[in-house]
Formats: C-alpha cells, sequence, structure tokens
C-alpha cells in the first residue's frame, strides 16, 4: 500500500483504528497504516506516529499481519544478530521463490505465506522496540527499504538539522538565491561559517576617512547617456590604460573587457562622491552579484561553487568577504591554525599597490574568510582556472582596503565549478620538485603542478 494517502495535520485516537496494517520510516519519521472504523471498505491511511493519541503497541496483531504469538518474537538474547539473520531468511526466501517458479511448482502461495510470517515477525519484533526511548537507540528499526541503525537515524537528523540551518542563512544573502547541494553524504558547511554582507574591519585597521575621498566631475548625460567619458573622467586618472573597463553596450554588456582580462591591473570605479549618477558604466562591482550561486560538495575537494546559469566571460562573480585584519594578527592566527594541525587557509594578503607605493608587509591588512565571508570562500584552486580576481577599488586614495572581485576569464557552461589560481600567478607555473611541506593540489586539471604552496 505504497500509494495509500498519508494522513497528516489531524489528530487520530486509537479508539478510531480498526486495523494496524503496516509501518515504515518516511524520511525520519516513523508512519503506520492503518484501516479508520469509520472510513469505508478498502481505505487505508498512512499516519505520522505523532498524530496518532493514545498507545498504538495495543492494537498490534489484530490487522492483517495476523495474531502474535510468544514464540514468534525473538527473545531478548537473539537480538543480537537479528539483521543478519532476517537478510539471510529474505535471502532464501527469494531464492525459493525463484526454484518454484521456474520450475512450474504450484506451492507459490505457500512461499508467499512464509515470507508474510517473516514480515510479521520482523514488524511484530521492532515494534515492541519502539516502547522504549532507551531501547530504540541501541537496537535495529527495520524498514521496507533494510535496516538502519538507530543511531545513524539521529545523526542523520542532527544532519538535517545542520543543513536547515545553513539553508536559513544562505535565504537571508542579498541578491540572487545562494543555494546548498549535497549528493555525496549528509554533511553541511562549518555552522561557525557567517554570511556578512560587507567585509568586517577589525581592531588596529584604518580605514581611510571619506574627508579623504574624491570623485569625477563628470556630467550624468554624458557618453549616450550612460555616464562618463574616458576623455575626462578622473576616476581614470590611476588606471594603467585609460579606458573603461566595462564593455557598456551590445550582448556583452556589464562585463569586463577581453583587454582588461589579459592583465592584472586594478579596478577604478566611479564613487558616490562622483558627479555621474547610479547608470554610469563605471559603476558594477560596488552593485554587489548579480549571479546566483550554489555551494556543493564536491568528490574528493570539500565544498566547491558553481552557478546554475551560463556565465559570460568577463562576467563579474562576487566579491571574497571576511575579516580584515592587521599583518601581526594574520601571523597569530596563521601560526595557530599550524599548532593545532588545520590546513586550510583563507586568508588574503590586501598587497596590491603595496610595491608602487613602498608599503612595508608588516603594514598591510589582510582578508580572512575562515569564520565570516561570503560564497567565494567556498571557491576552489585550479591550475587552469576558469575566474580571476581582481582589484576593485572605489576610495582611490587608500591603498590599503578594496574589493576582492573574482570574474570570470572565459564563458563557463552551467554547473561548473568556479575556481580561481590561489597563488594568484599571472602565467602557469613550470613543475618542479613538490617540498615537504606543500599542500597538494588535487585541482585535476592537465597542467596540474601537483602542489598548491609553498
Amino acid at each position: 500500500m505504497a500509494g495509500a494517502p498519508i494522513l497528516i495535520g489531524e489528530l487520530v485516537s486509537i479508539d478510531e483504528i480498526q486495523e494496524v496494517l503496516d509501518k515504515r520510516l518516511k524520511g525520519l519519521k516513523m508512519e503506520y497504516l492503518v484501516k479508520l472504523k469509520t472510513a469505508g471498505k478498502g481505505a487505508e491511511f498512512w499516519i505520522p506516529a505523532s498524530d496518532i493519541s493514545g498507545d498504538i503497541h495495543s492494537l498490534i496483531g489484530i490487522g492483517r499481519r495476523g495474531s502474535t504469538s510468544a514464540s514468534s518474537t525473538p527473545s531478548a538474547s537473539s537480538v543480537k544478530g537479528t539483521k543478519v539473520n532476517e537478510a539471510k531468511k529474505r535471502k532464501r526466501s527469494a531464492g525459493l521463490r525463484k526454484q518454484k517458479s521456474s520450475s512450474g511448482s504450484n506451492s507459490a502461495s505457500d512461499t508467499s505465506d512464509a515470507d508474510k510470517n517473516t514480515v510479521k515477525k520482523a514488524f511484530t519484533h521492532h515494534l515492541k522496540r519502539e516502547e522504549s526511548a532507551e531501547s530504540i537507540r541501541s537496537l535495529n528499526t527495520t524498514t521496507l527499504d533494510g535496516t538502519v541503525m538507530a543511531d545513524d537515524i539521529e545523526e542523520e537528523e542532527a544532519a538535517k538539522r545542520s543543513r536547515e540551518a545553513f539553508q536559513v542563512r544562505l535565504d537571508k544573502i542579498s541578491g540572487p538565491p545562494v543555494t546548498i547541494f549535497n549528493d555525496i553524504d549528509n554533511s553541511s558547511p562549518n555552522l561557525n561559517f557567517r554570511f556578512v554582507e560587507e567585509s568586517i574591519i577589525c581592531d588596529g585597521v584604518v580605514k581611510a576617512s571619506d574627508e579623504s575621498m574624491y570623485g569625477c566631475t563628470c556630467k550624468p548625460d554624458n557618453g549616450r547617456h550612460i555616464g562618463c567619458e574616458y576623455t575626462m573622467c578622473e576616476c581614470l586618472d590611476q588606471m594603467n590604460v585609460r579606458k573603461f573597463p566595462y564593455v557598456a553596450v551590445g550582448e556583452r554588456a556589464g562585463t569586463l573587457r577581453n583587454q582588461h582580462l589579459c592583465t592584472r591591473d586594478a579596478i577604478f570605479e566611479c564613487n558616490r562622491f562622483c558627479n555621474c549618477d547610479d547608470n554610469c558604466k563605471n559603476k558594477l562591482v560596488q552593485w554587489g552579484r548579480k549571479v546566483p550561486l550554489e555551494i556543493f560538495k564536491t568528490s574528493n575537494r570539500g565544498w566547491g561553487l558553481r552557478c546554475p546559469i551560463k556565465i559570460r566571460k568577463g562576467e563579474f562573480i562576487d566579491i571574497y568577504k571576511g575579516e580584515i585584519i592587521t599583518n601581526s594578527e594574520a601571523n597569530r592566527r596563521e601560526i595557530e591554525k599550524k599548532r593545532i594541525g588545520g590546513k586550510e587557509n583563507y586568508l588574503y594578503v590586501m598587497e596590491k599597490f603595496a610595491e608602487a607605493n613602498d608599503i612595508p608587509a608588516d603594514k598591510l591588512y589582510t582578508v580572512d574568510g575562515e569564520f565570516f565571508g561570503g560564497p567565494t570562500r567556498f571557491m576552489n584552486h585550479s591550475c587552469d582556472p576558469n575566474c580571476r580576481q581582481f582589484t576593485v577599488s572605489y576610495h582611490h586614495g587608500d591603498m590599503f582596503i578594496y574589493d576582492l572581485a573574482f570574474f570570470a576569464i572565459n564563458a563557463i557552461p552551467a554547473n561548473t565549478e568556479l575556481t580561481f589560481n590561489y597563488t594568484d600567478i599571472e602565467c602557469i607555473e613550470p613543475k618542479r620538485r613538490k617540498s615537504k611541506r606543500a599542500t597538494d593540489c588535487l585541482c585535476g586539471s592537465k597542467n596540474c603542478r601537483g602542489y598548491i604552496w609553498p
């Protein structure tokens, strides 16, 4: 009666139940197949155990499974090994049915009765086990799909609650949906991780003041009414090439230009102090993520990130968020990580302008995405990546704090894992001998060098 309707939301008294016909685990909840006294002939319902008022065990044995005798219930001493014995009985019974069917025997009904008797014994035995919450934690619960340990059920319930809690957090992220998918196991990402809308400024980090920030003097109706003109926009003064970084019109509008994708040049977007408006073609990353994302479990590299739709070449994915900390704090965290044997590294040093401005290493800041961040925290490394990180600045006088934005460096098919090169190098490094301290690379690309760092 797998197709029997499920009666949910109504409390049913055992006085209304005429027969208990079967039981099953539906997901993680126990349900009973019953016939109600008030129902029409042949009407049977699956009712969740939580919707039954009274002792359901008092009705065991009066349904179609037949009455239960003391001899049909395994003793306490025979509980151990029930799973193996029942599996052997089912196997022998199945073999007997196959043999008699092929030989043209007329005793198929006898085999069916024997099989029913076996099911009845297991059914009655396991109903009795549910009389005590203490015993269900230590004994087996037999279902139509096999035998499941009660401890496993509790573990799955805990895992389900973790997944639900993580999805609640994902639902609160602004922008297109961010979902989670796992067909590998029942795990979920660490709940110690928290999603944030913007990076957190930590102790010792000094952000440049608004007084030191400036904007362009362009007019909103310049450049076909889509903002600034490259000949006069002051925001382009610090660009290596005096061109707007983003495509303004056509099929690739709103993507990073090919010329810029081939460089590692910083991007200086117009900001809130500029005279242009929100439609300016030099404003993109500051408006946030525009593509849906999915955090998924990989087969060999933990959690990864992908997009359920096709991503255009040059399309902005999202920024890398986290705690912005000082160099000394980053060193302290790294030492502590090594002390406890941790291998994951979520530290990203903000050193884009260090060399050109003679900024010493101990004055640089670092973004730590281990406990706070965004979806890009789950992006894996690849020696042949499909995304690249670019520096995007709005405060053109601040050489210490800026956004780390990810763009697709080629068209990416839907549901393809999004990756970038953790070492942030501009070309493929030649393979060399791996050091003993090196972190193995599992990207699987044809030009994989075998390690990530050092």
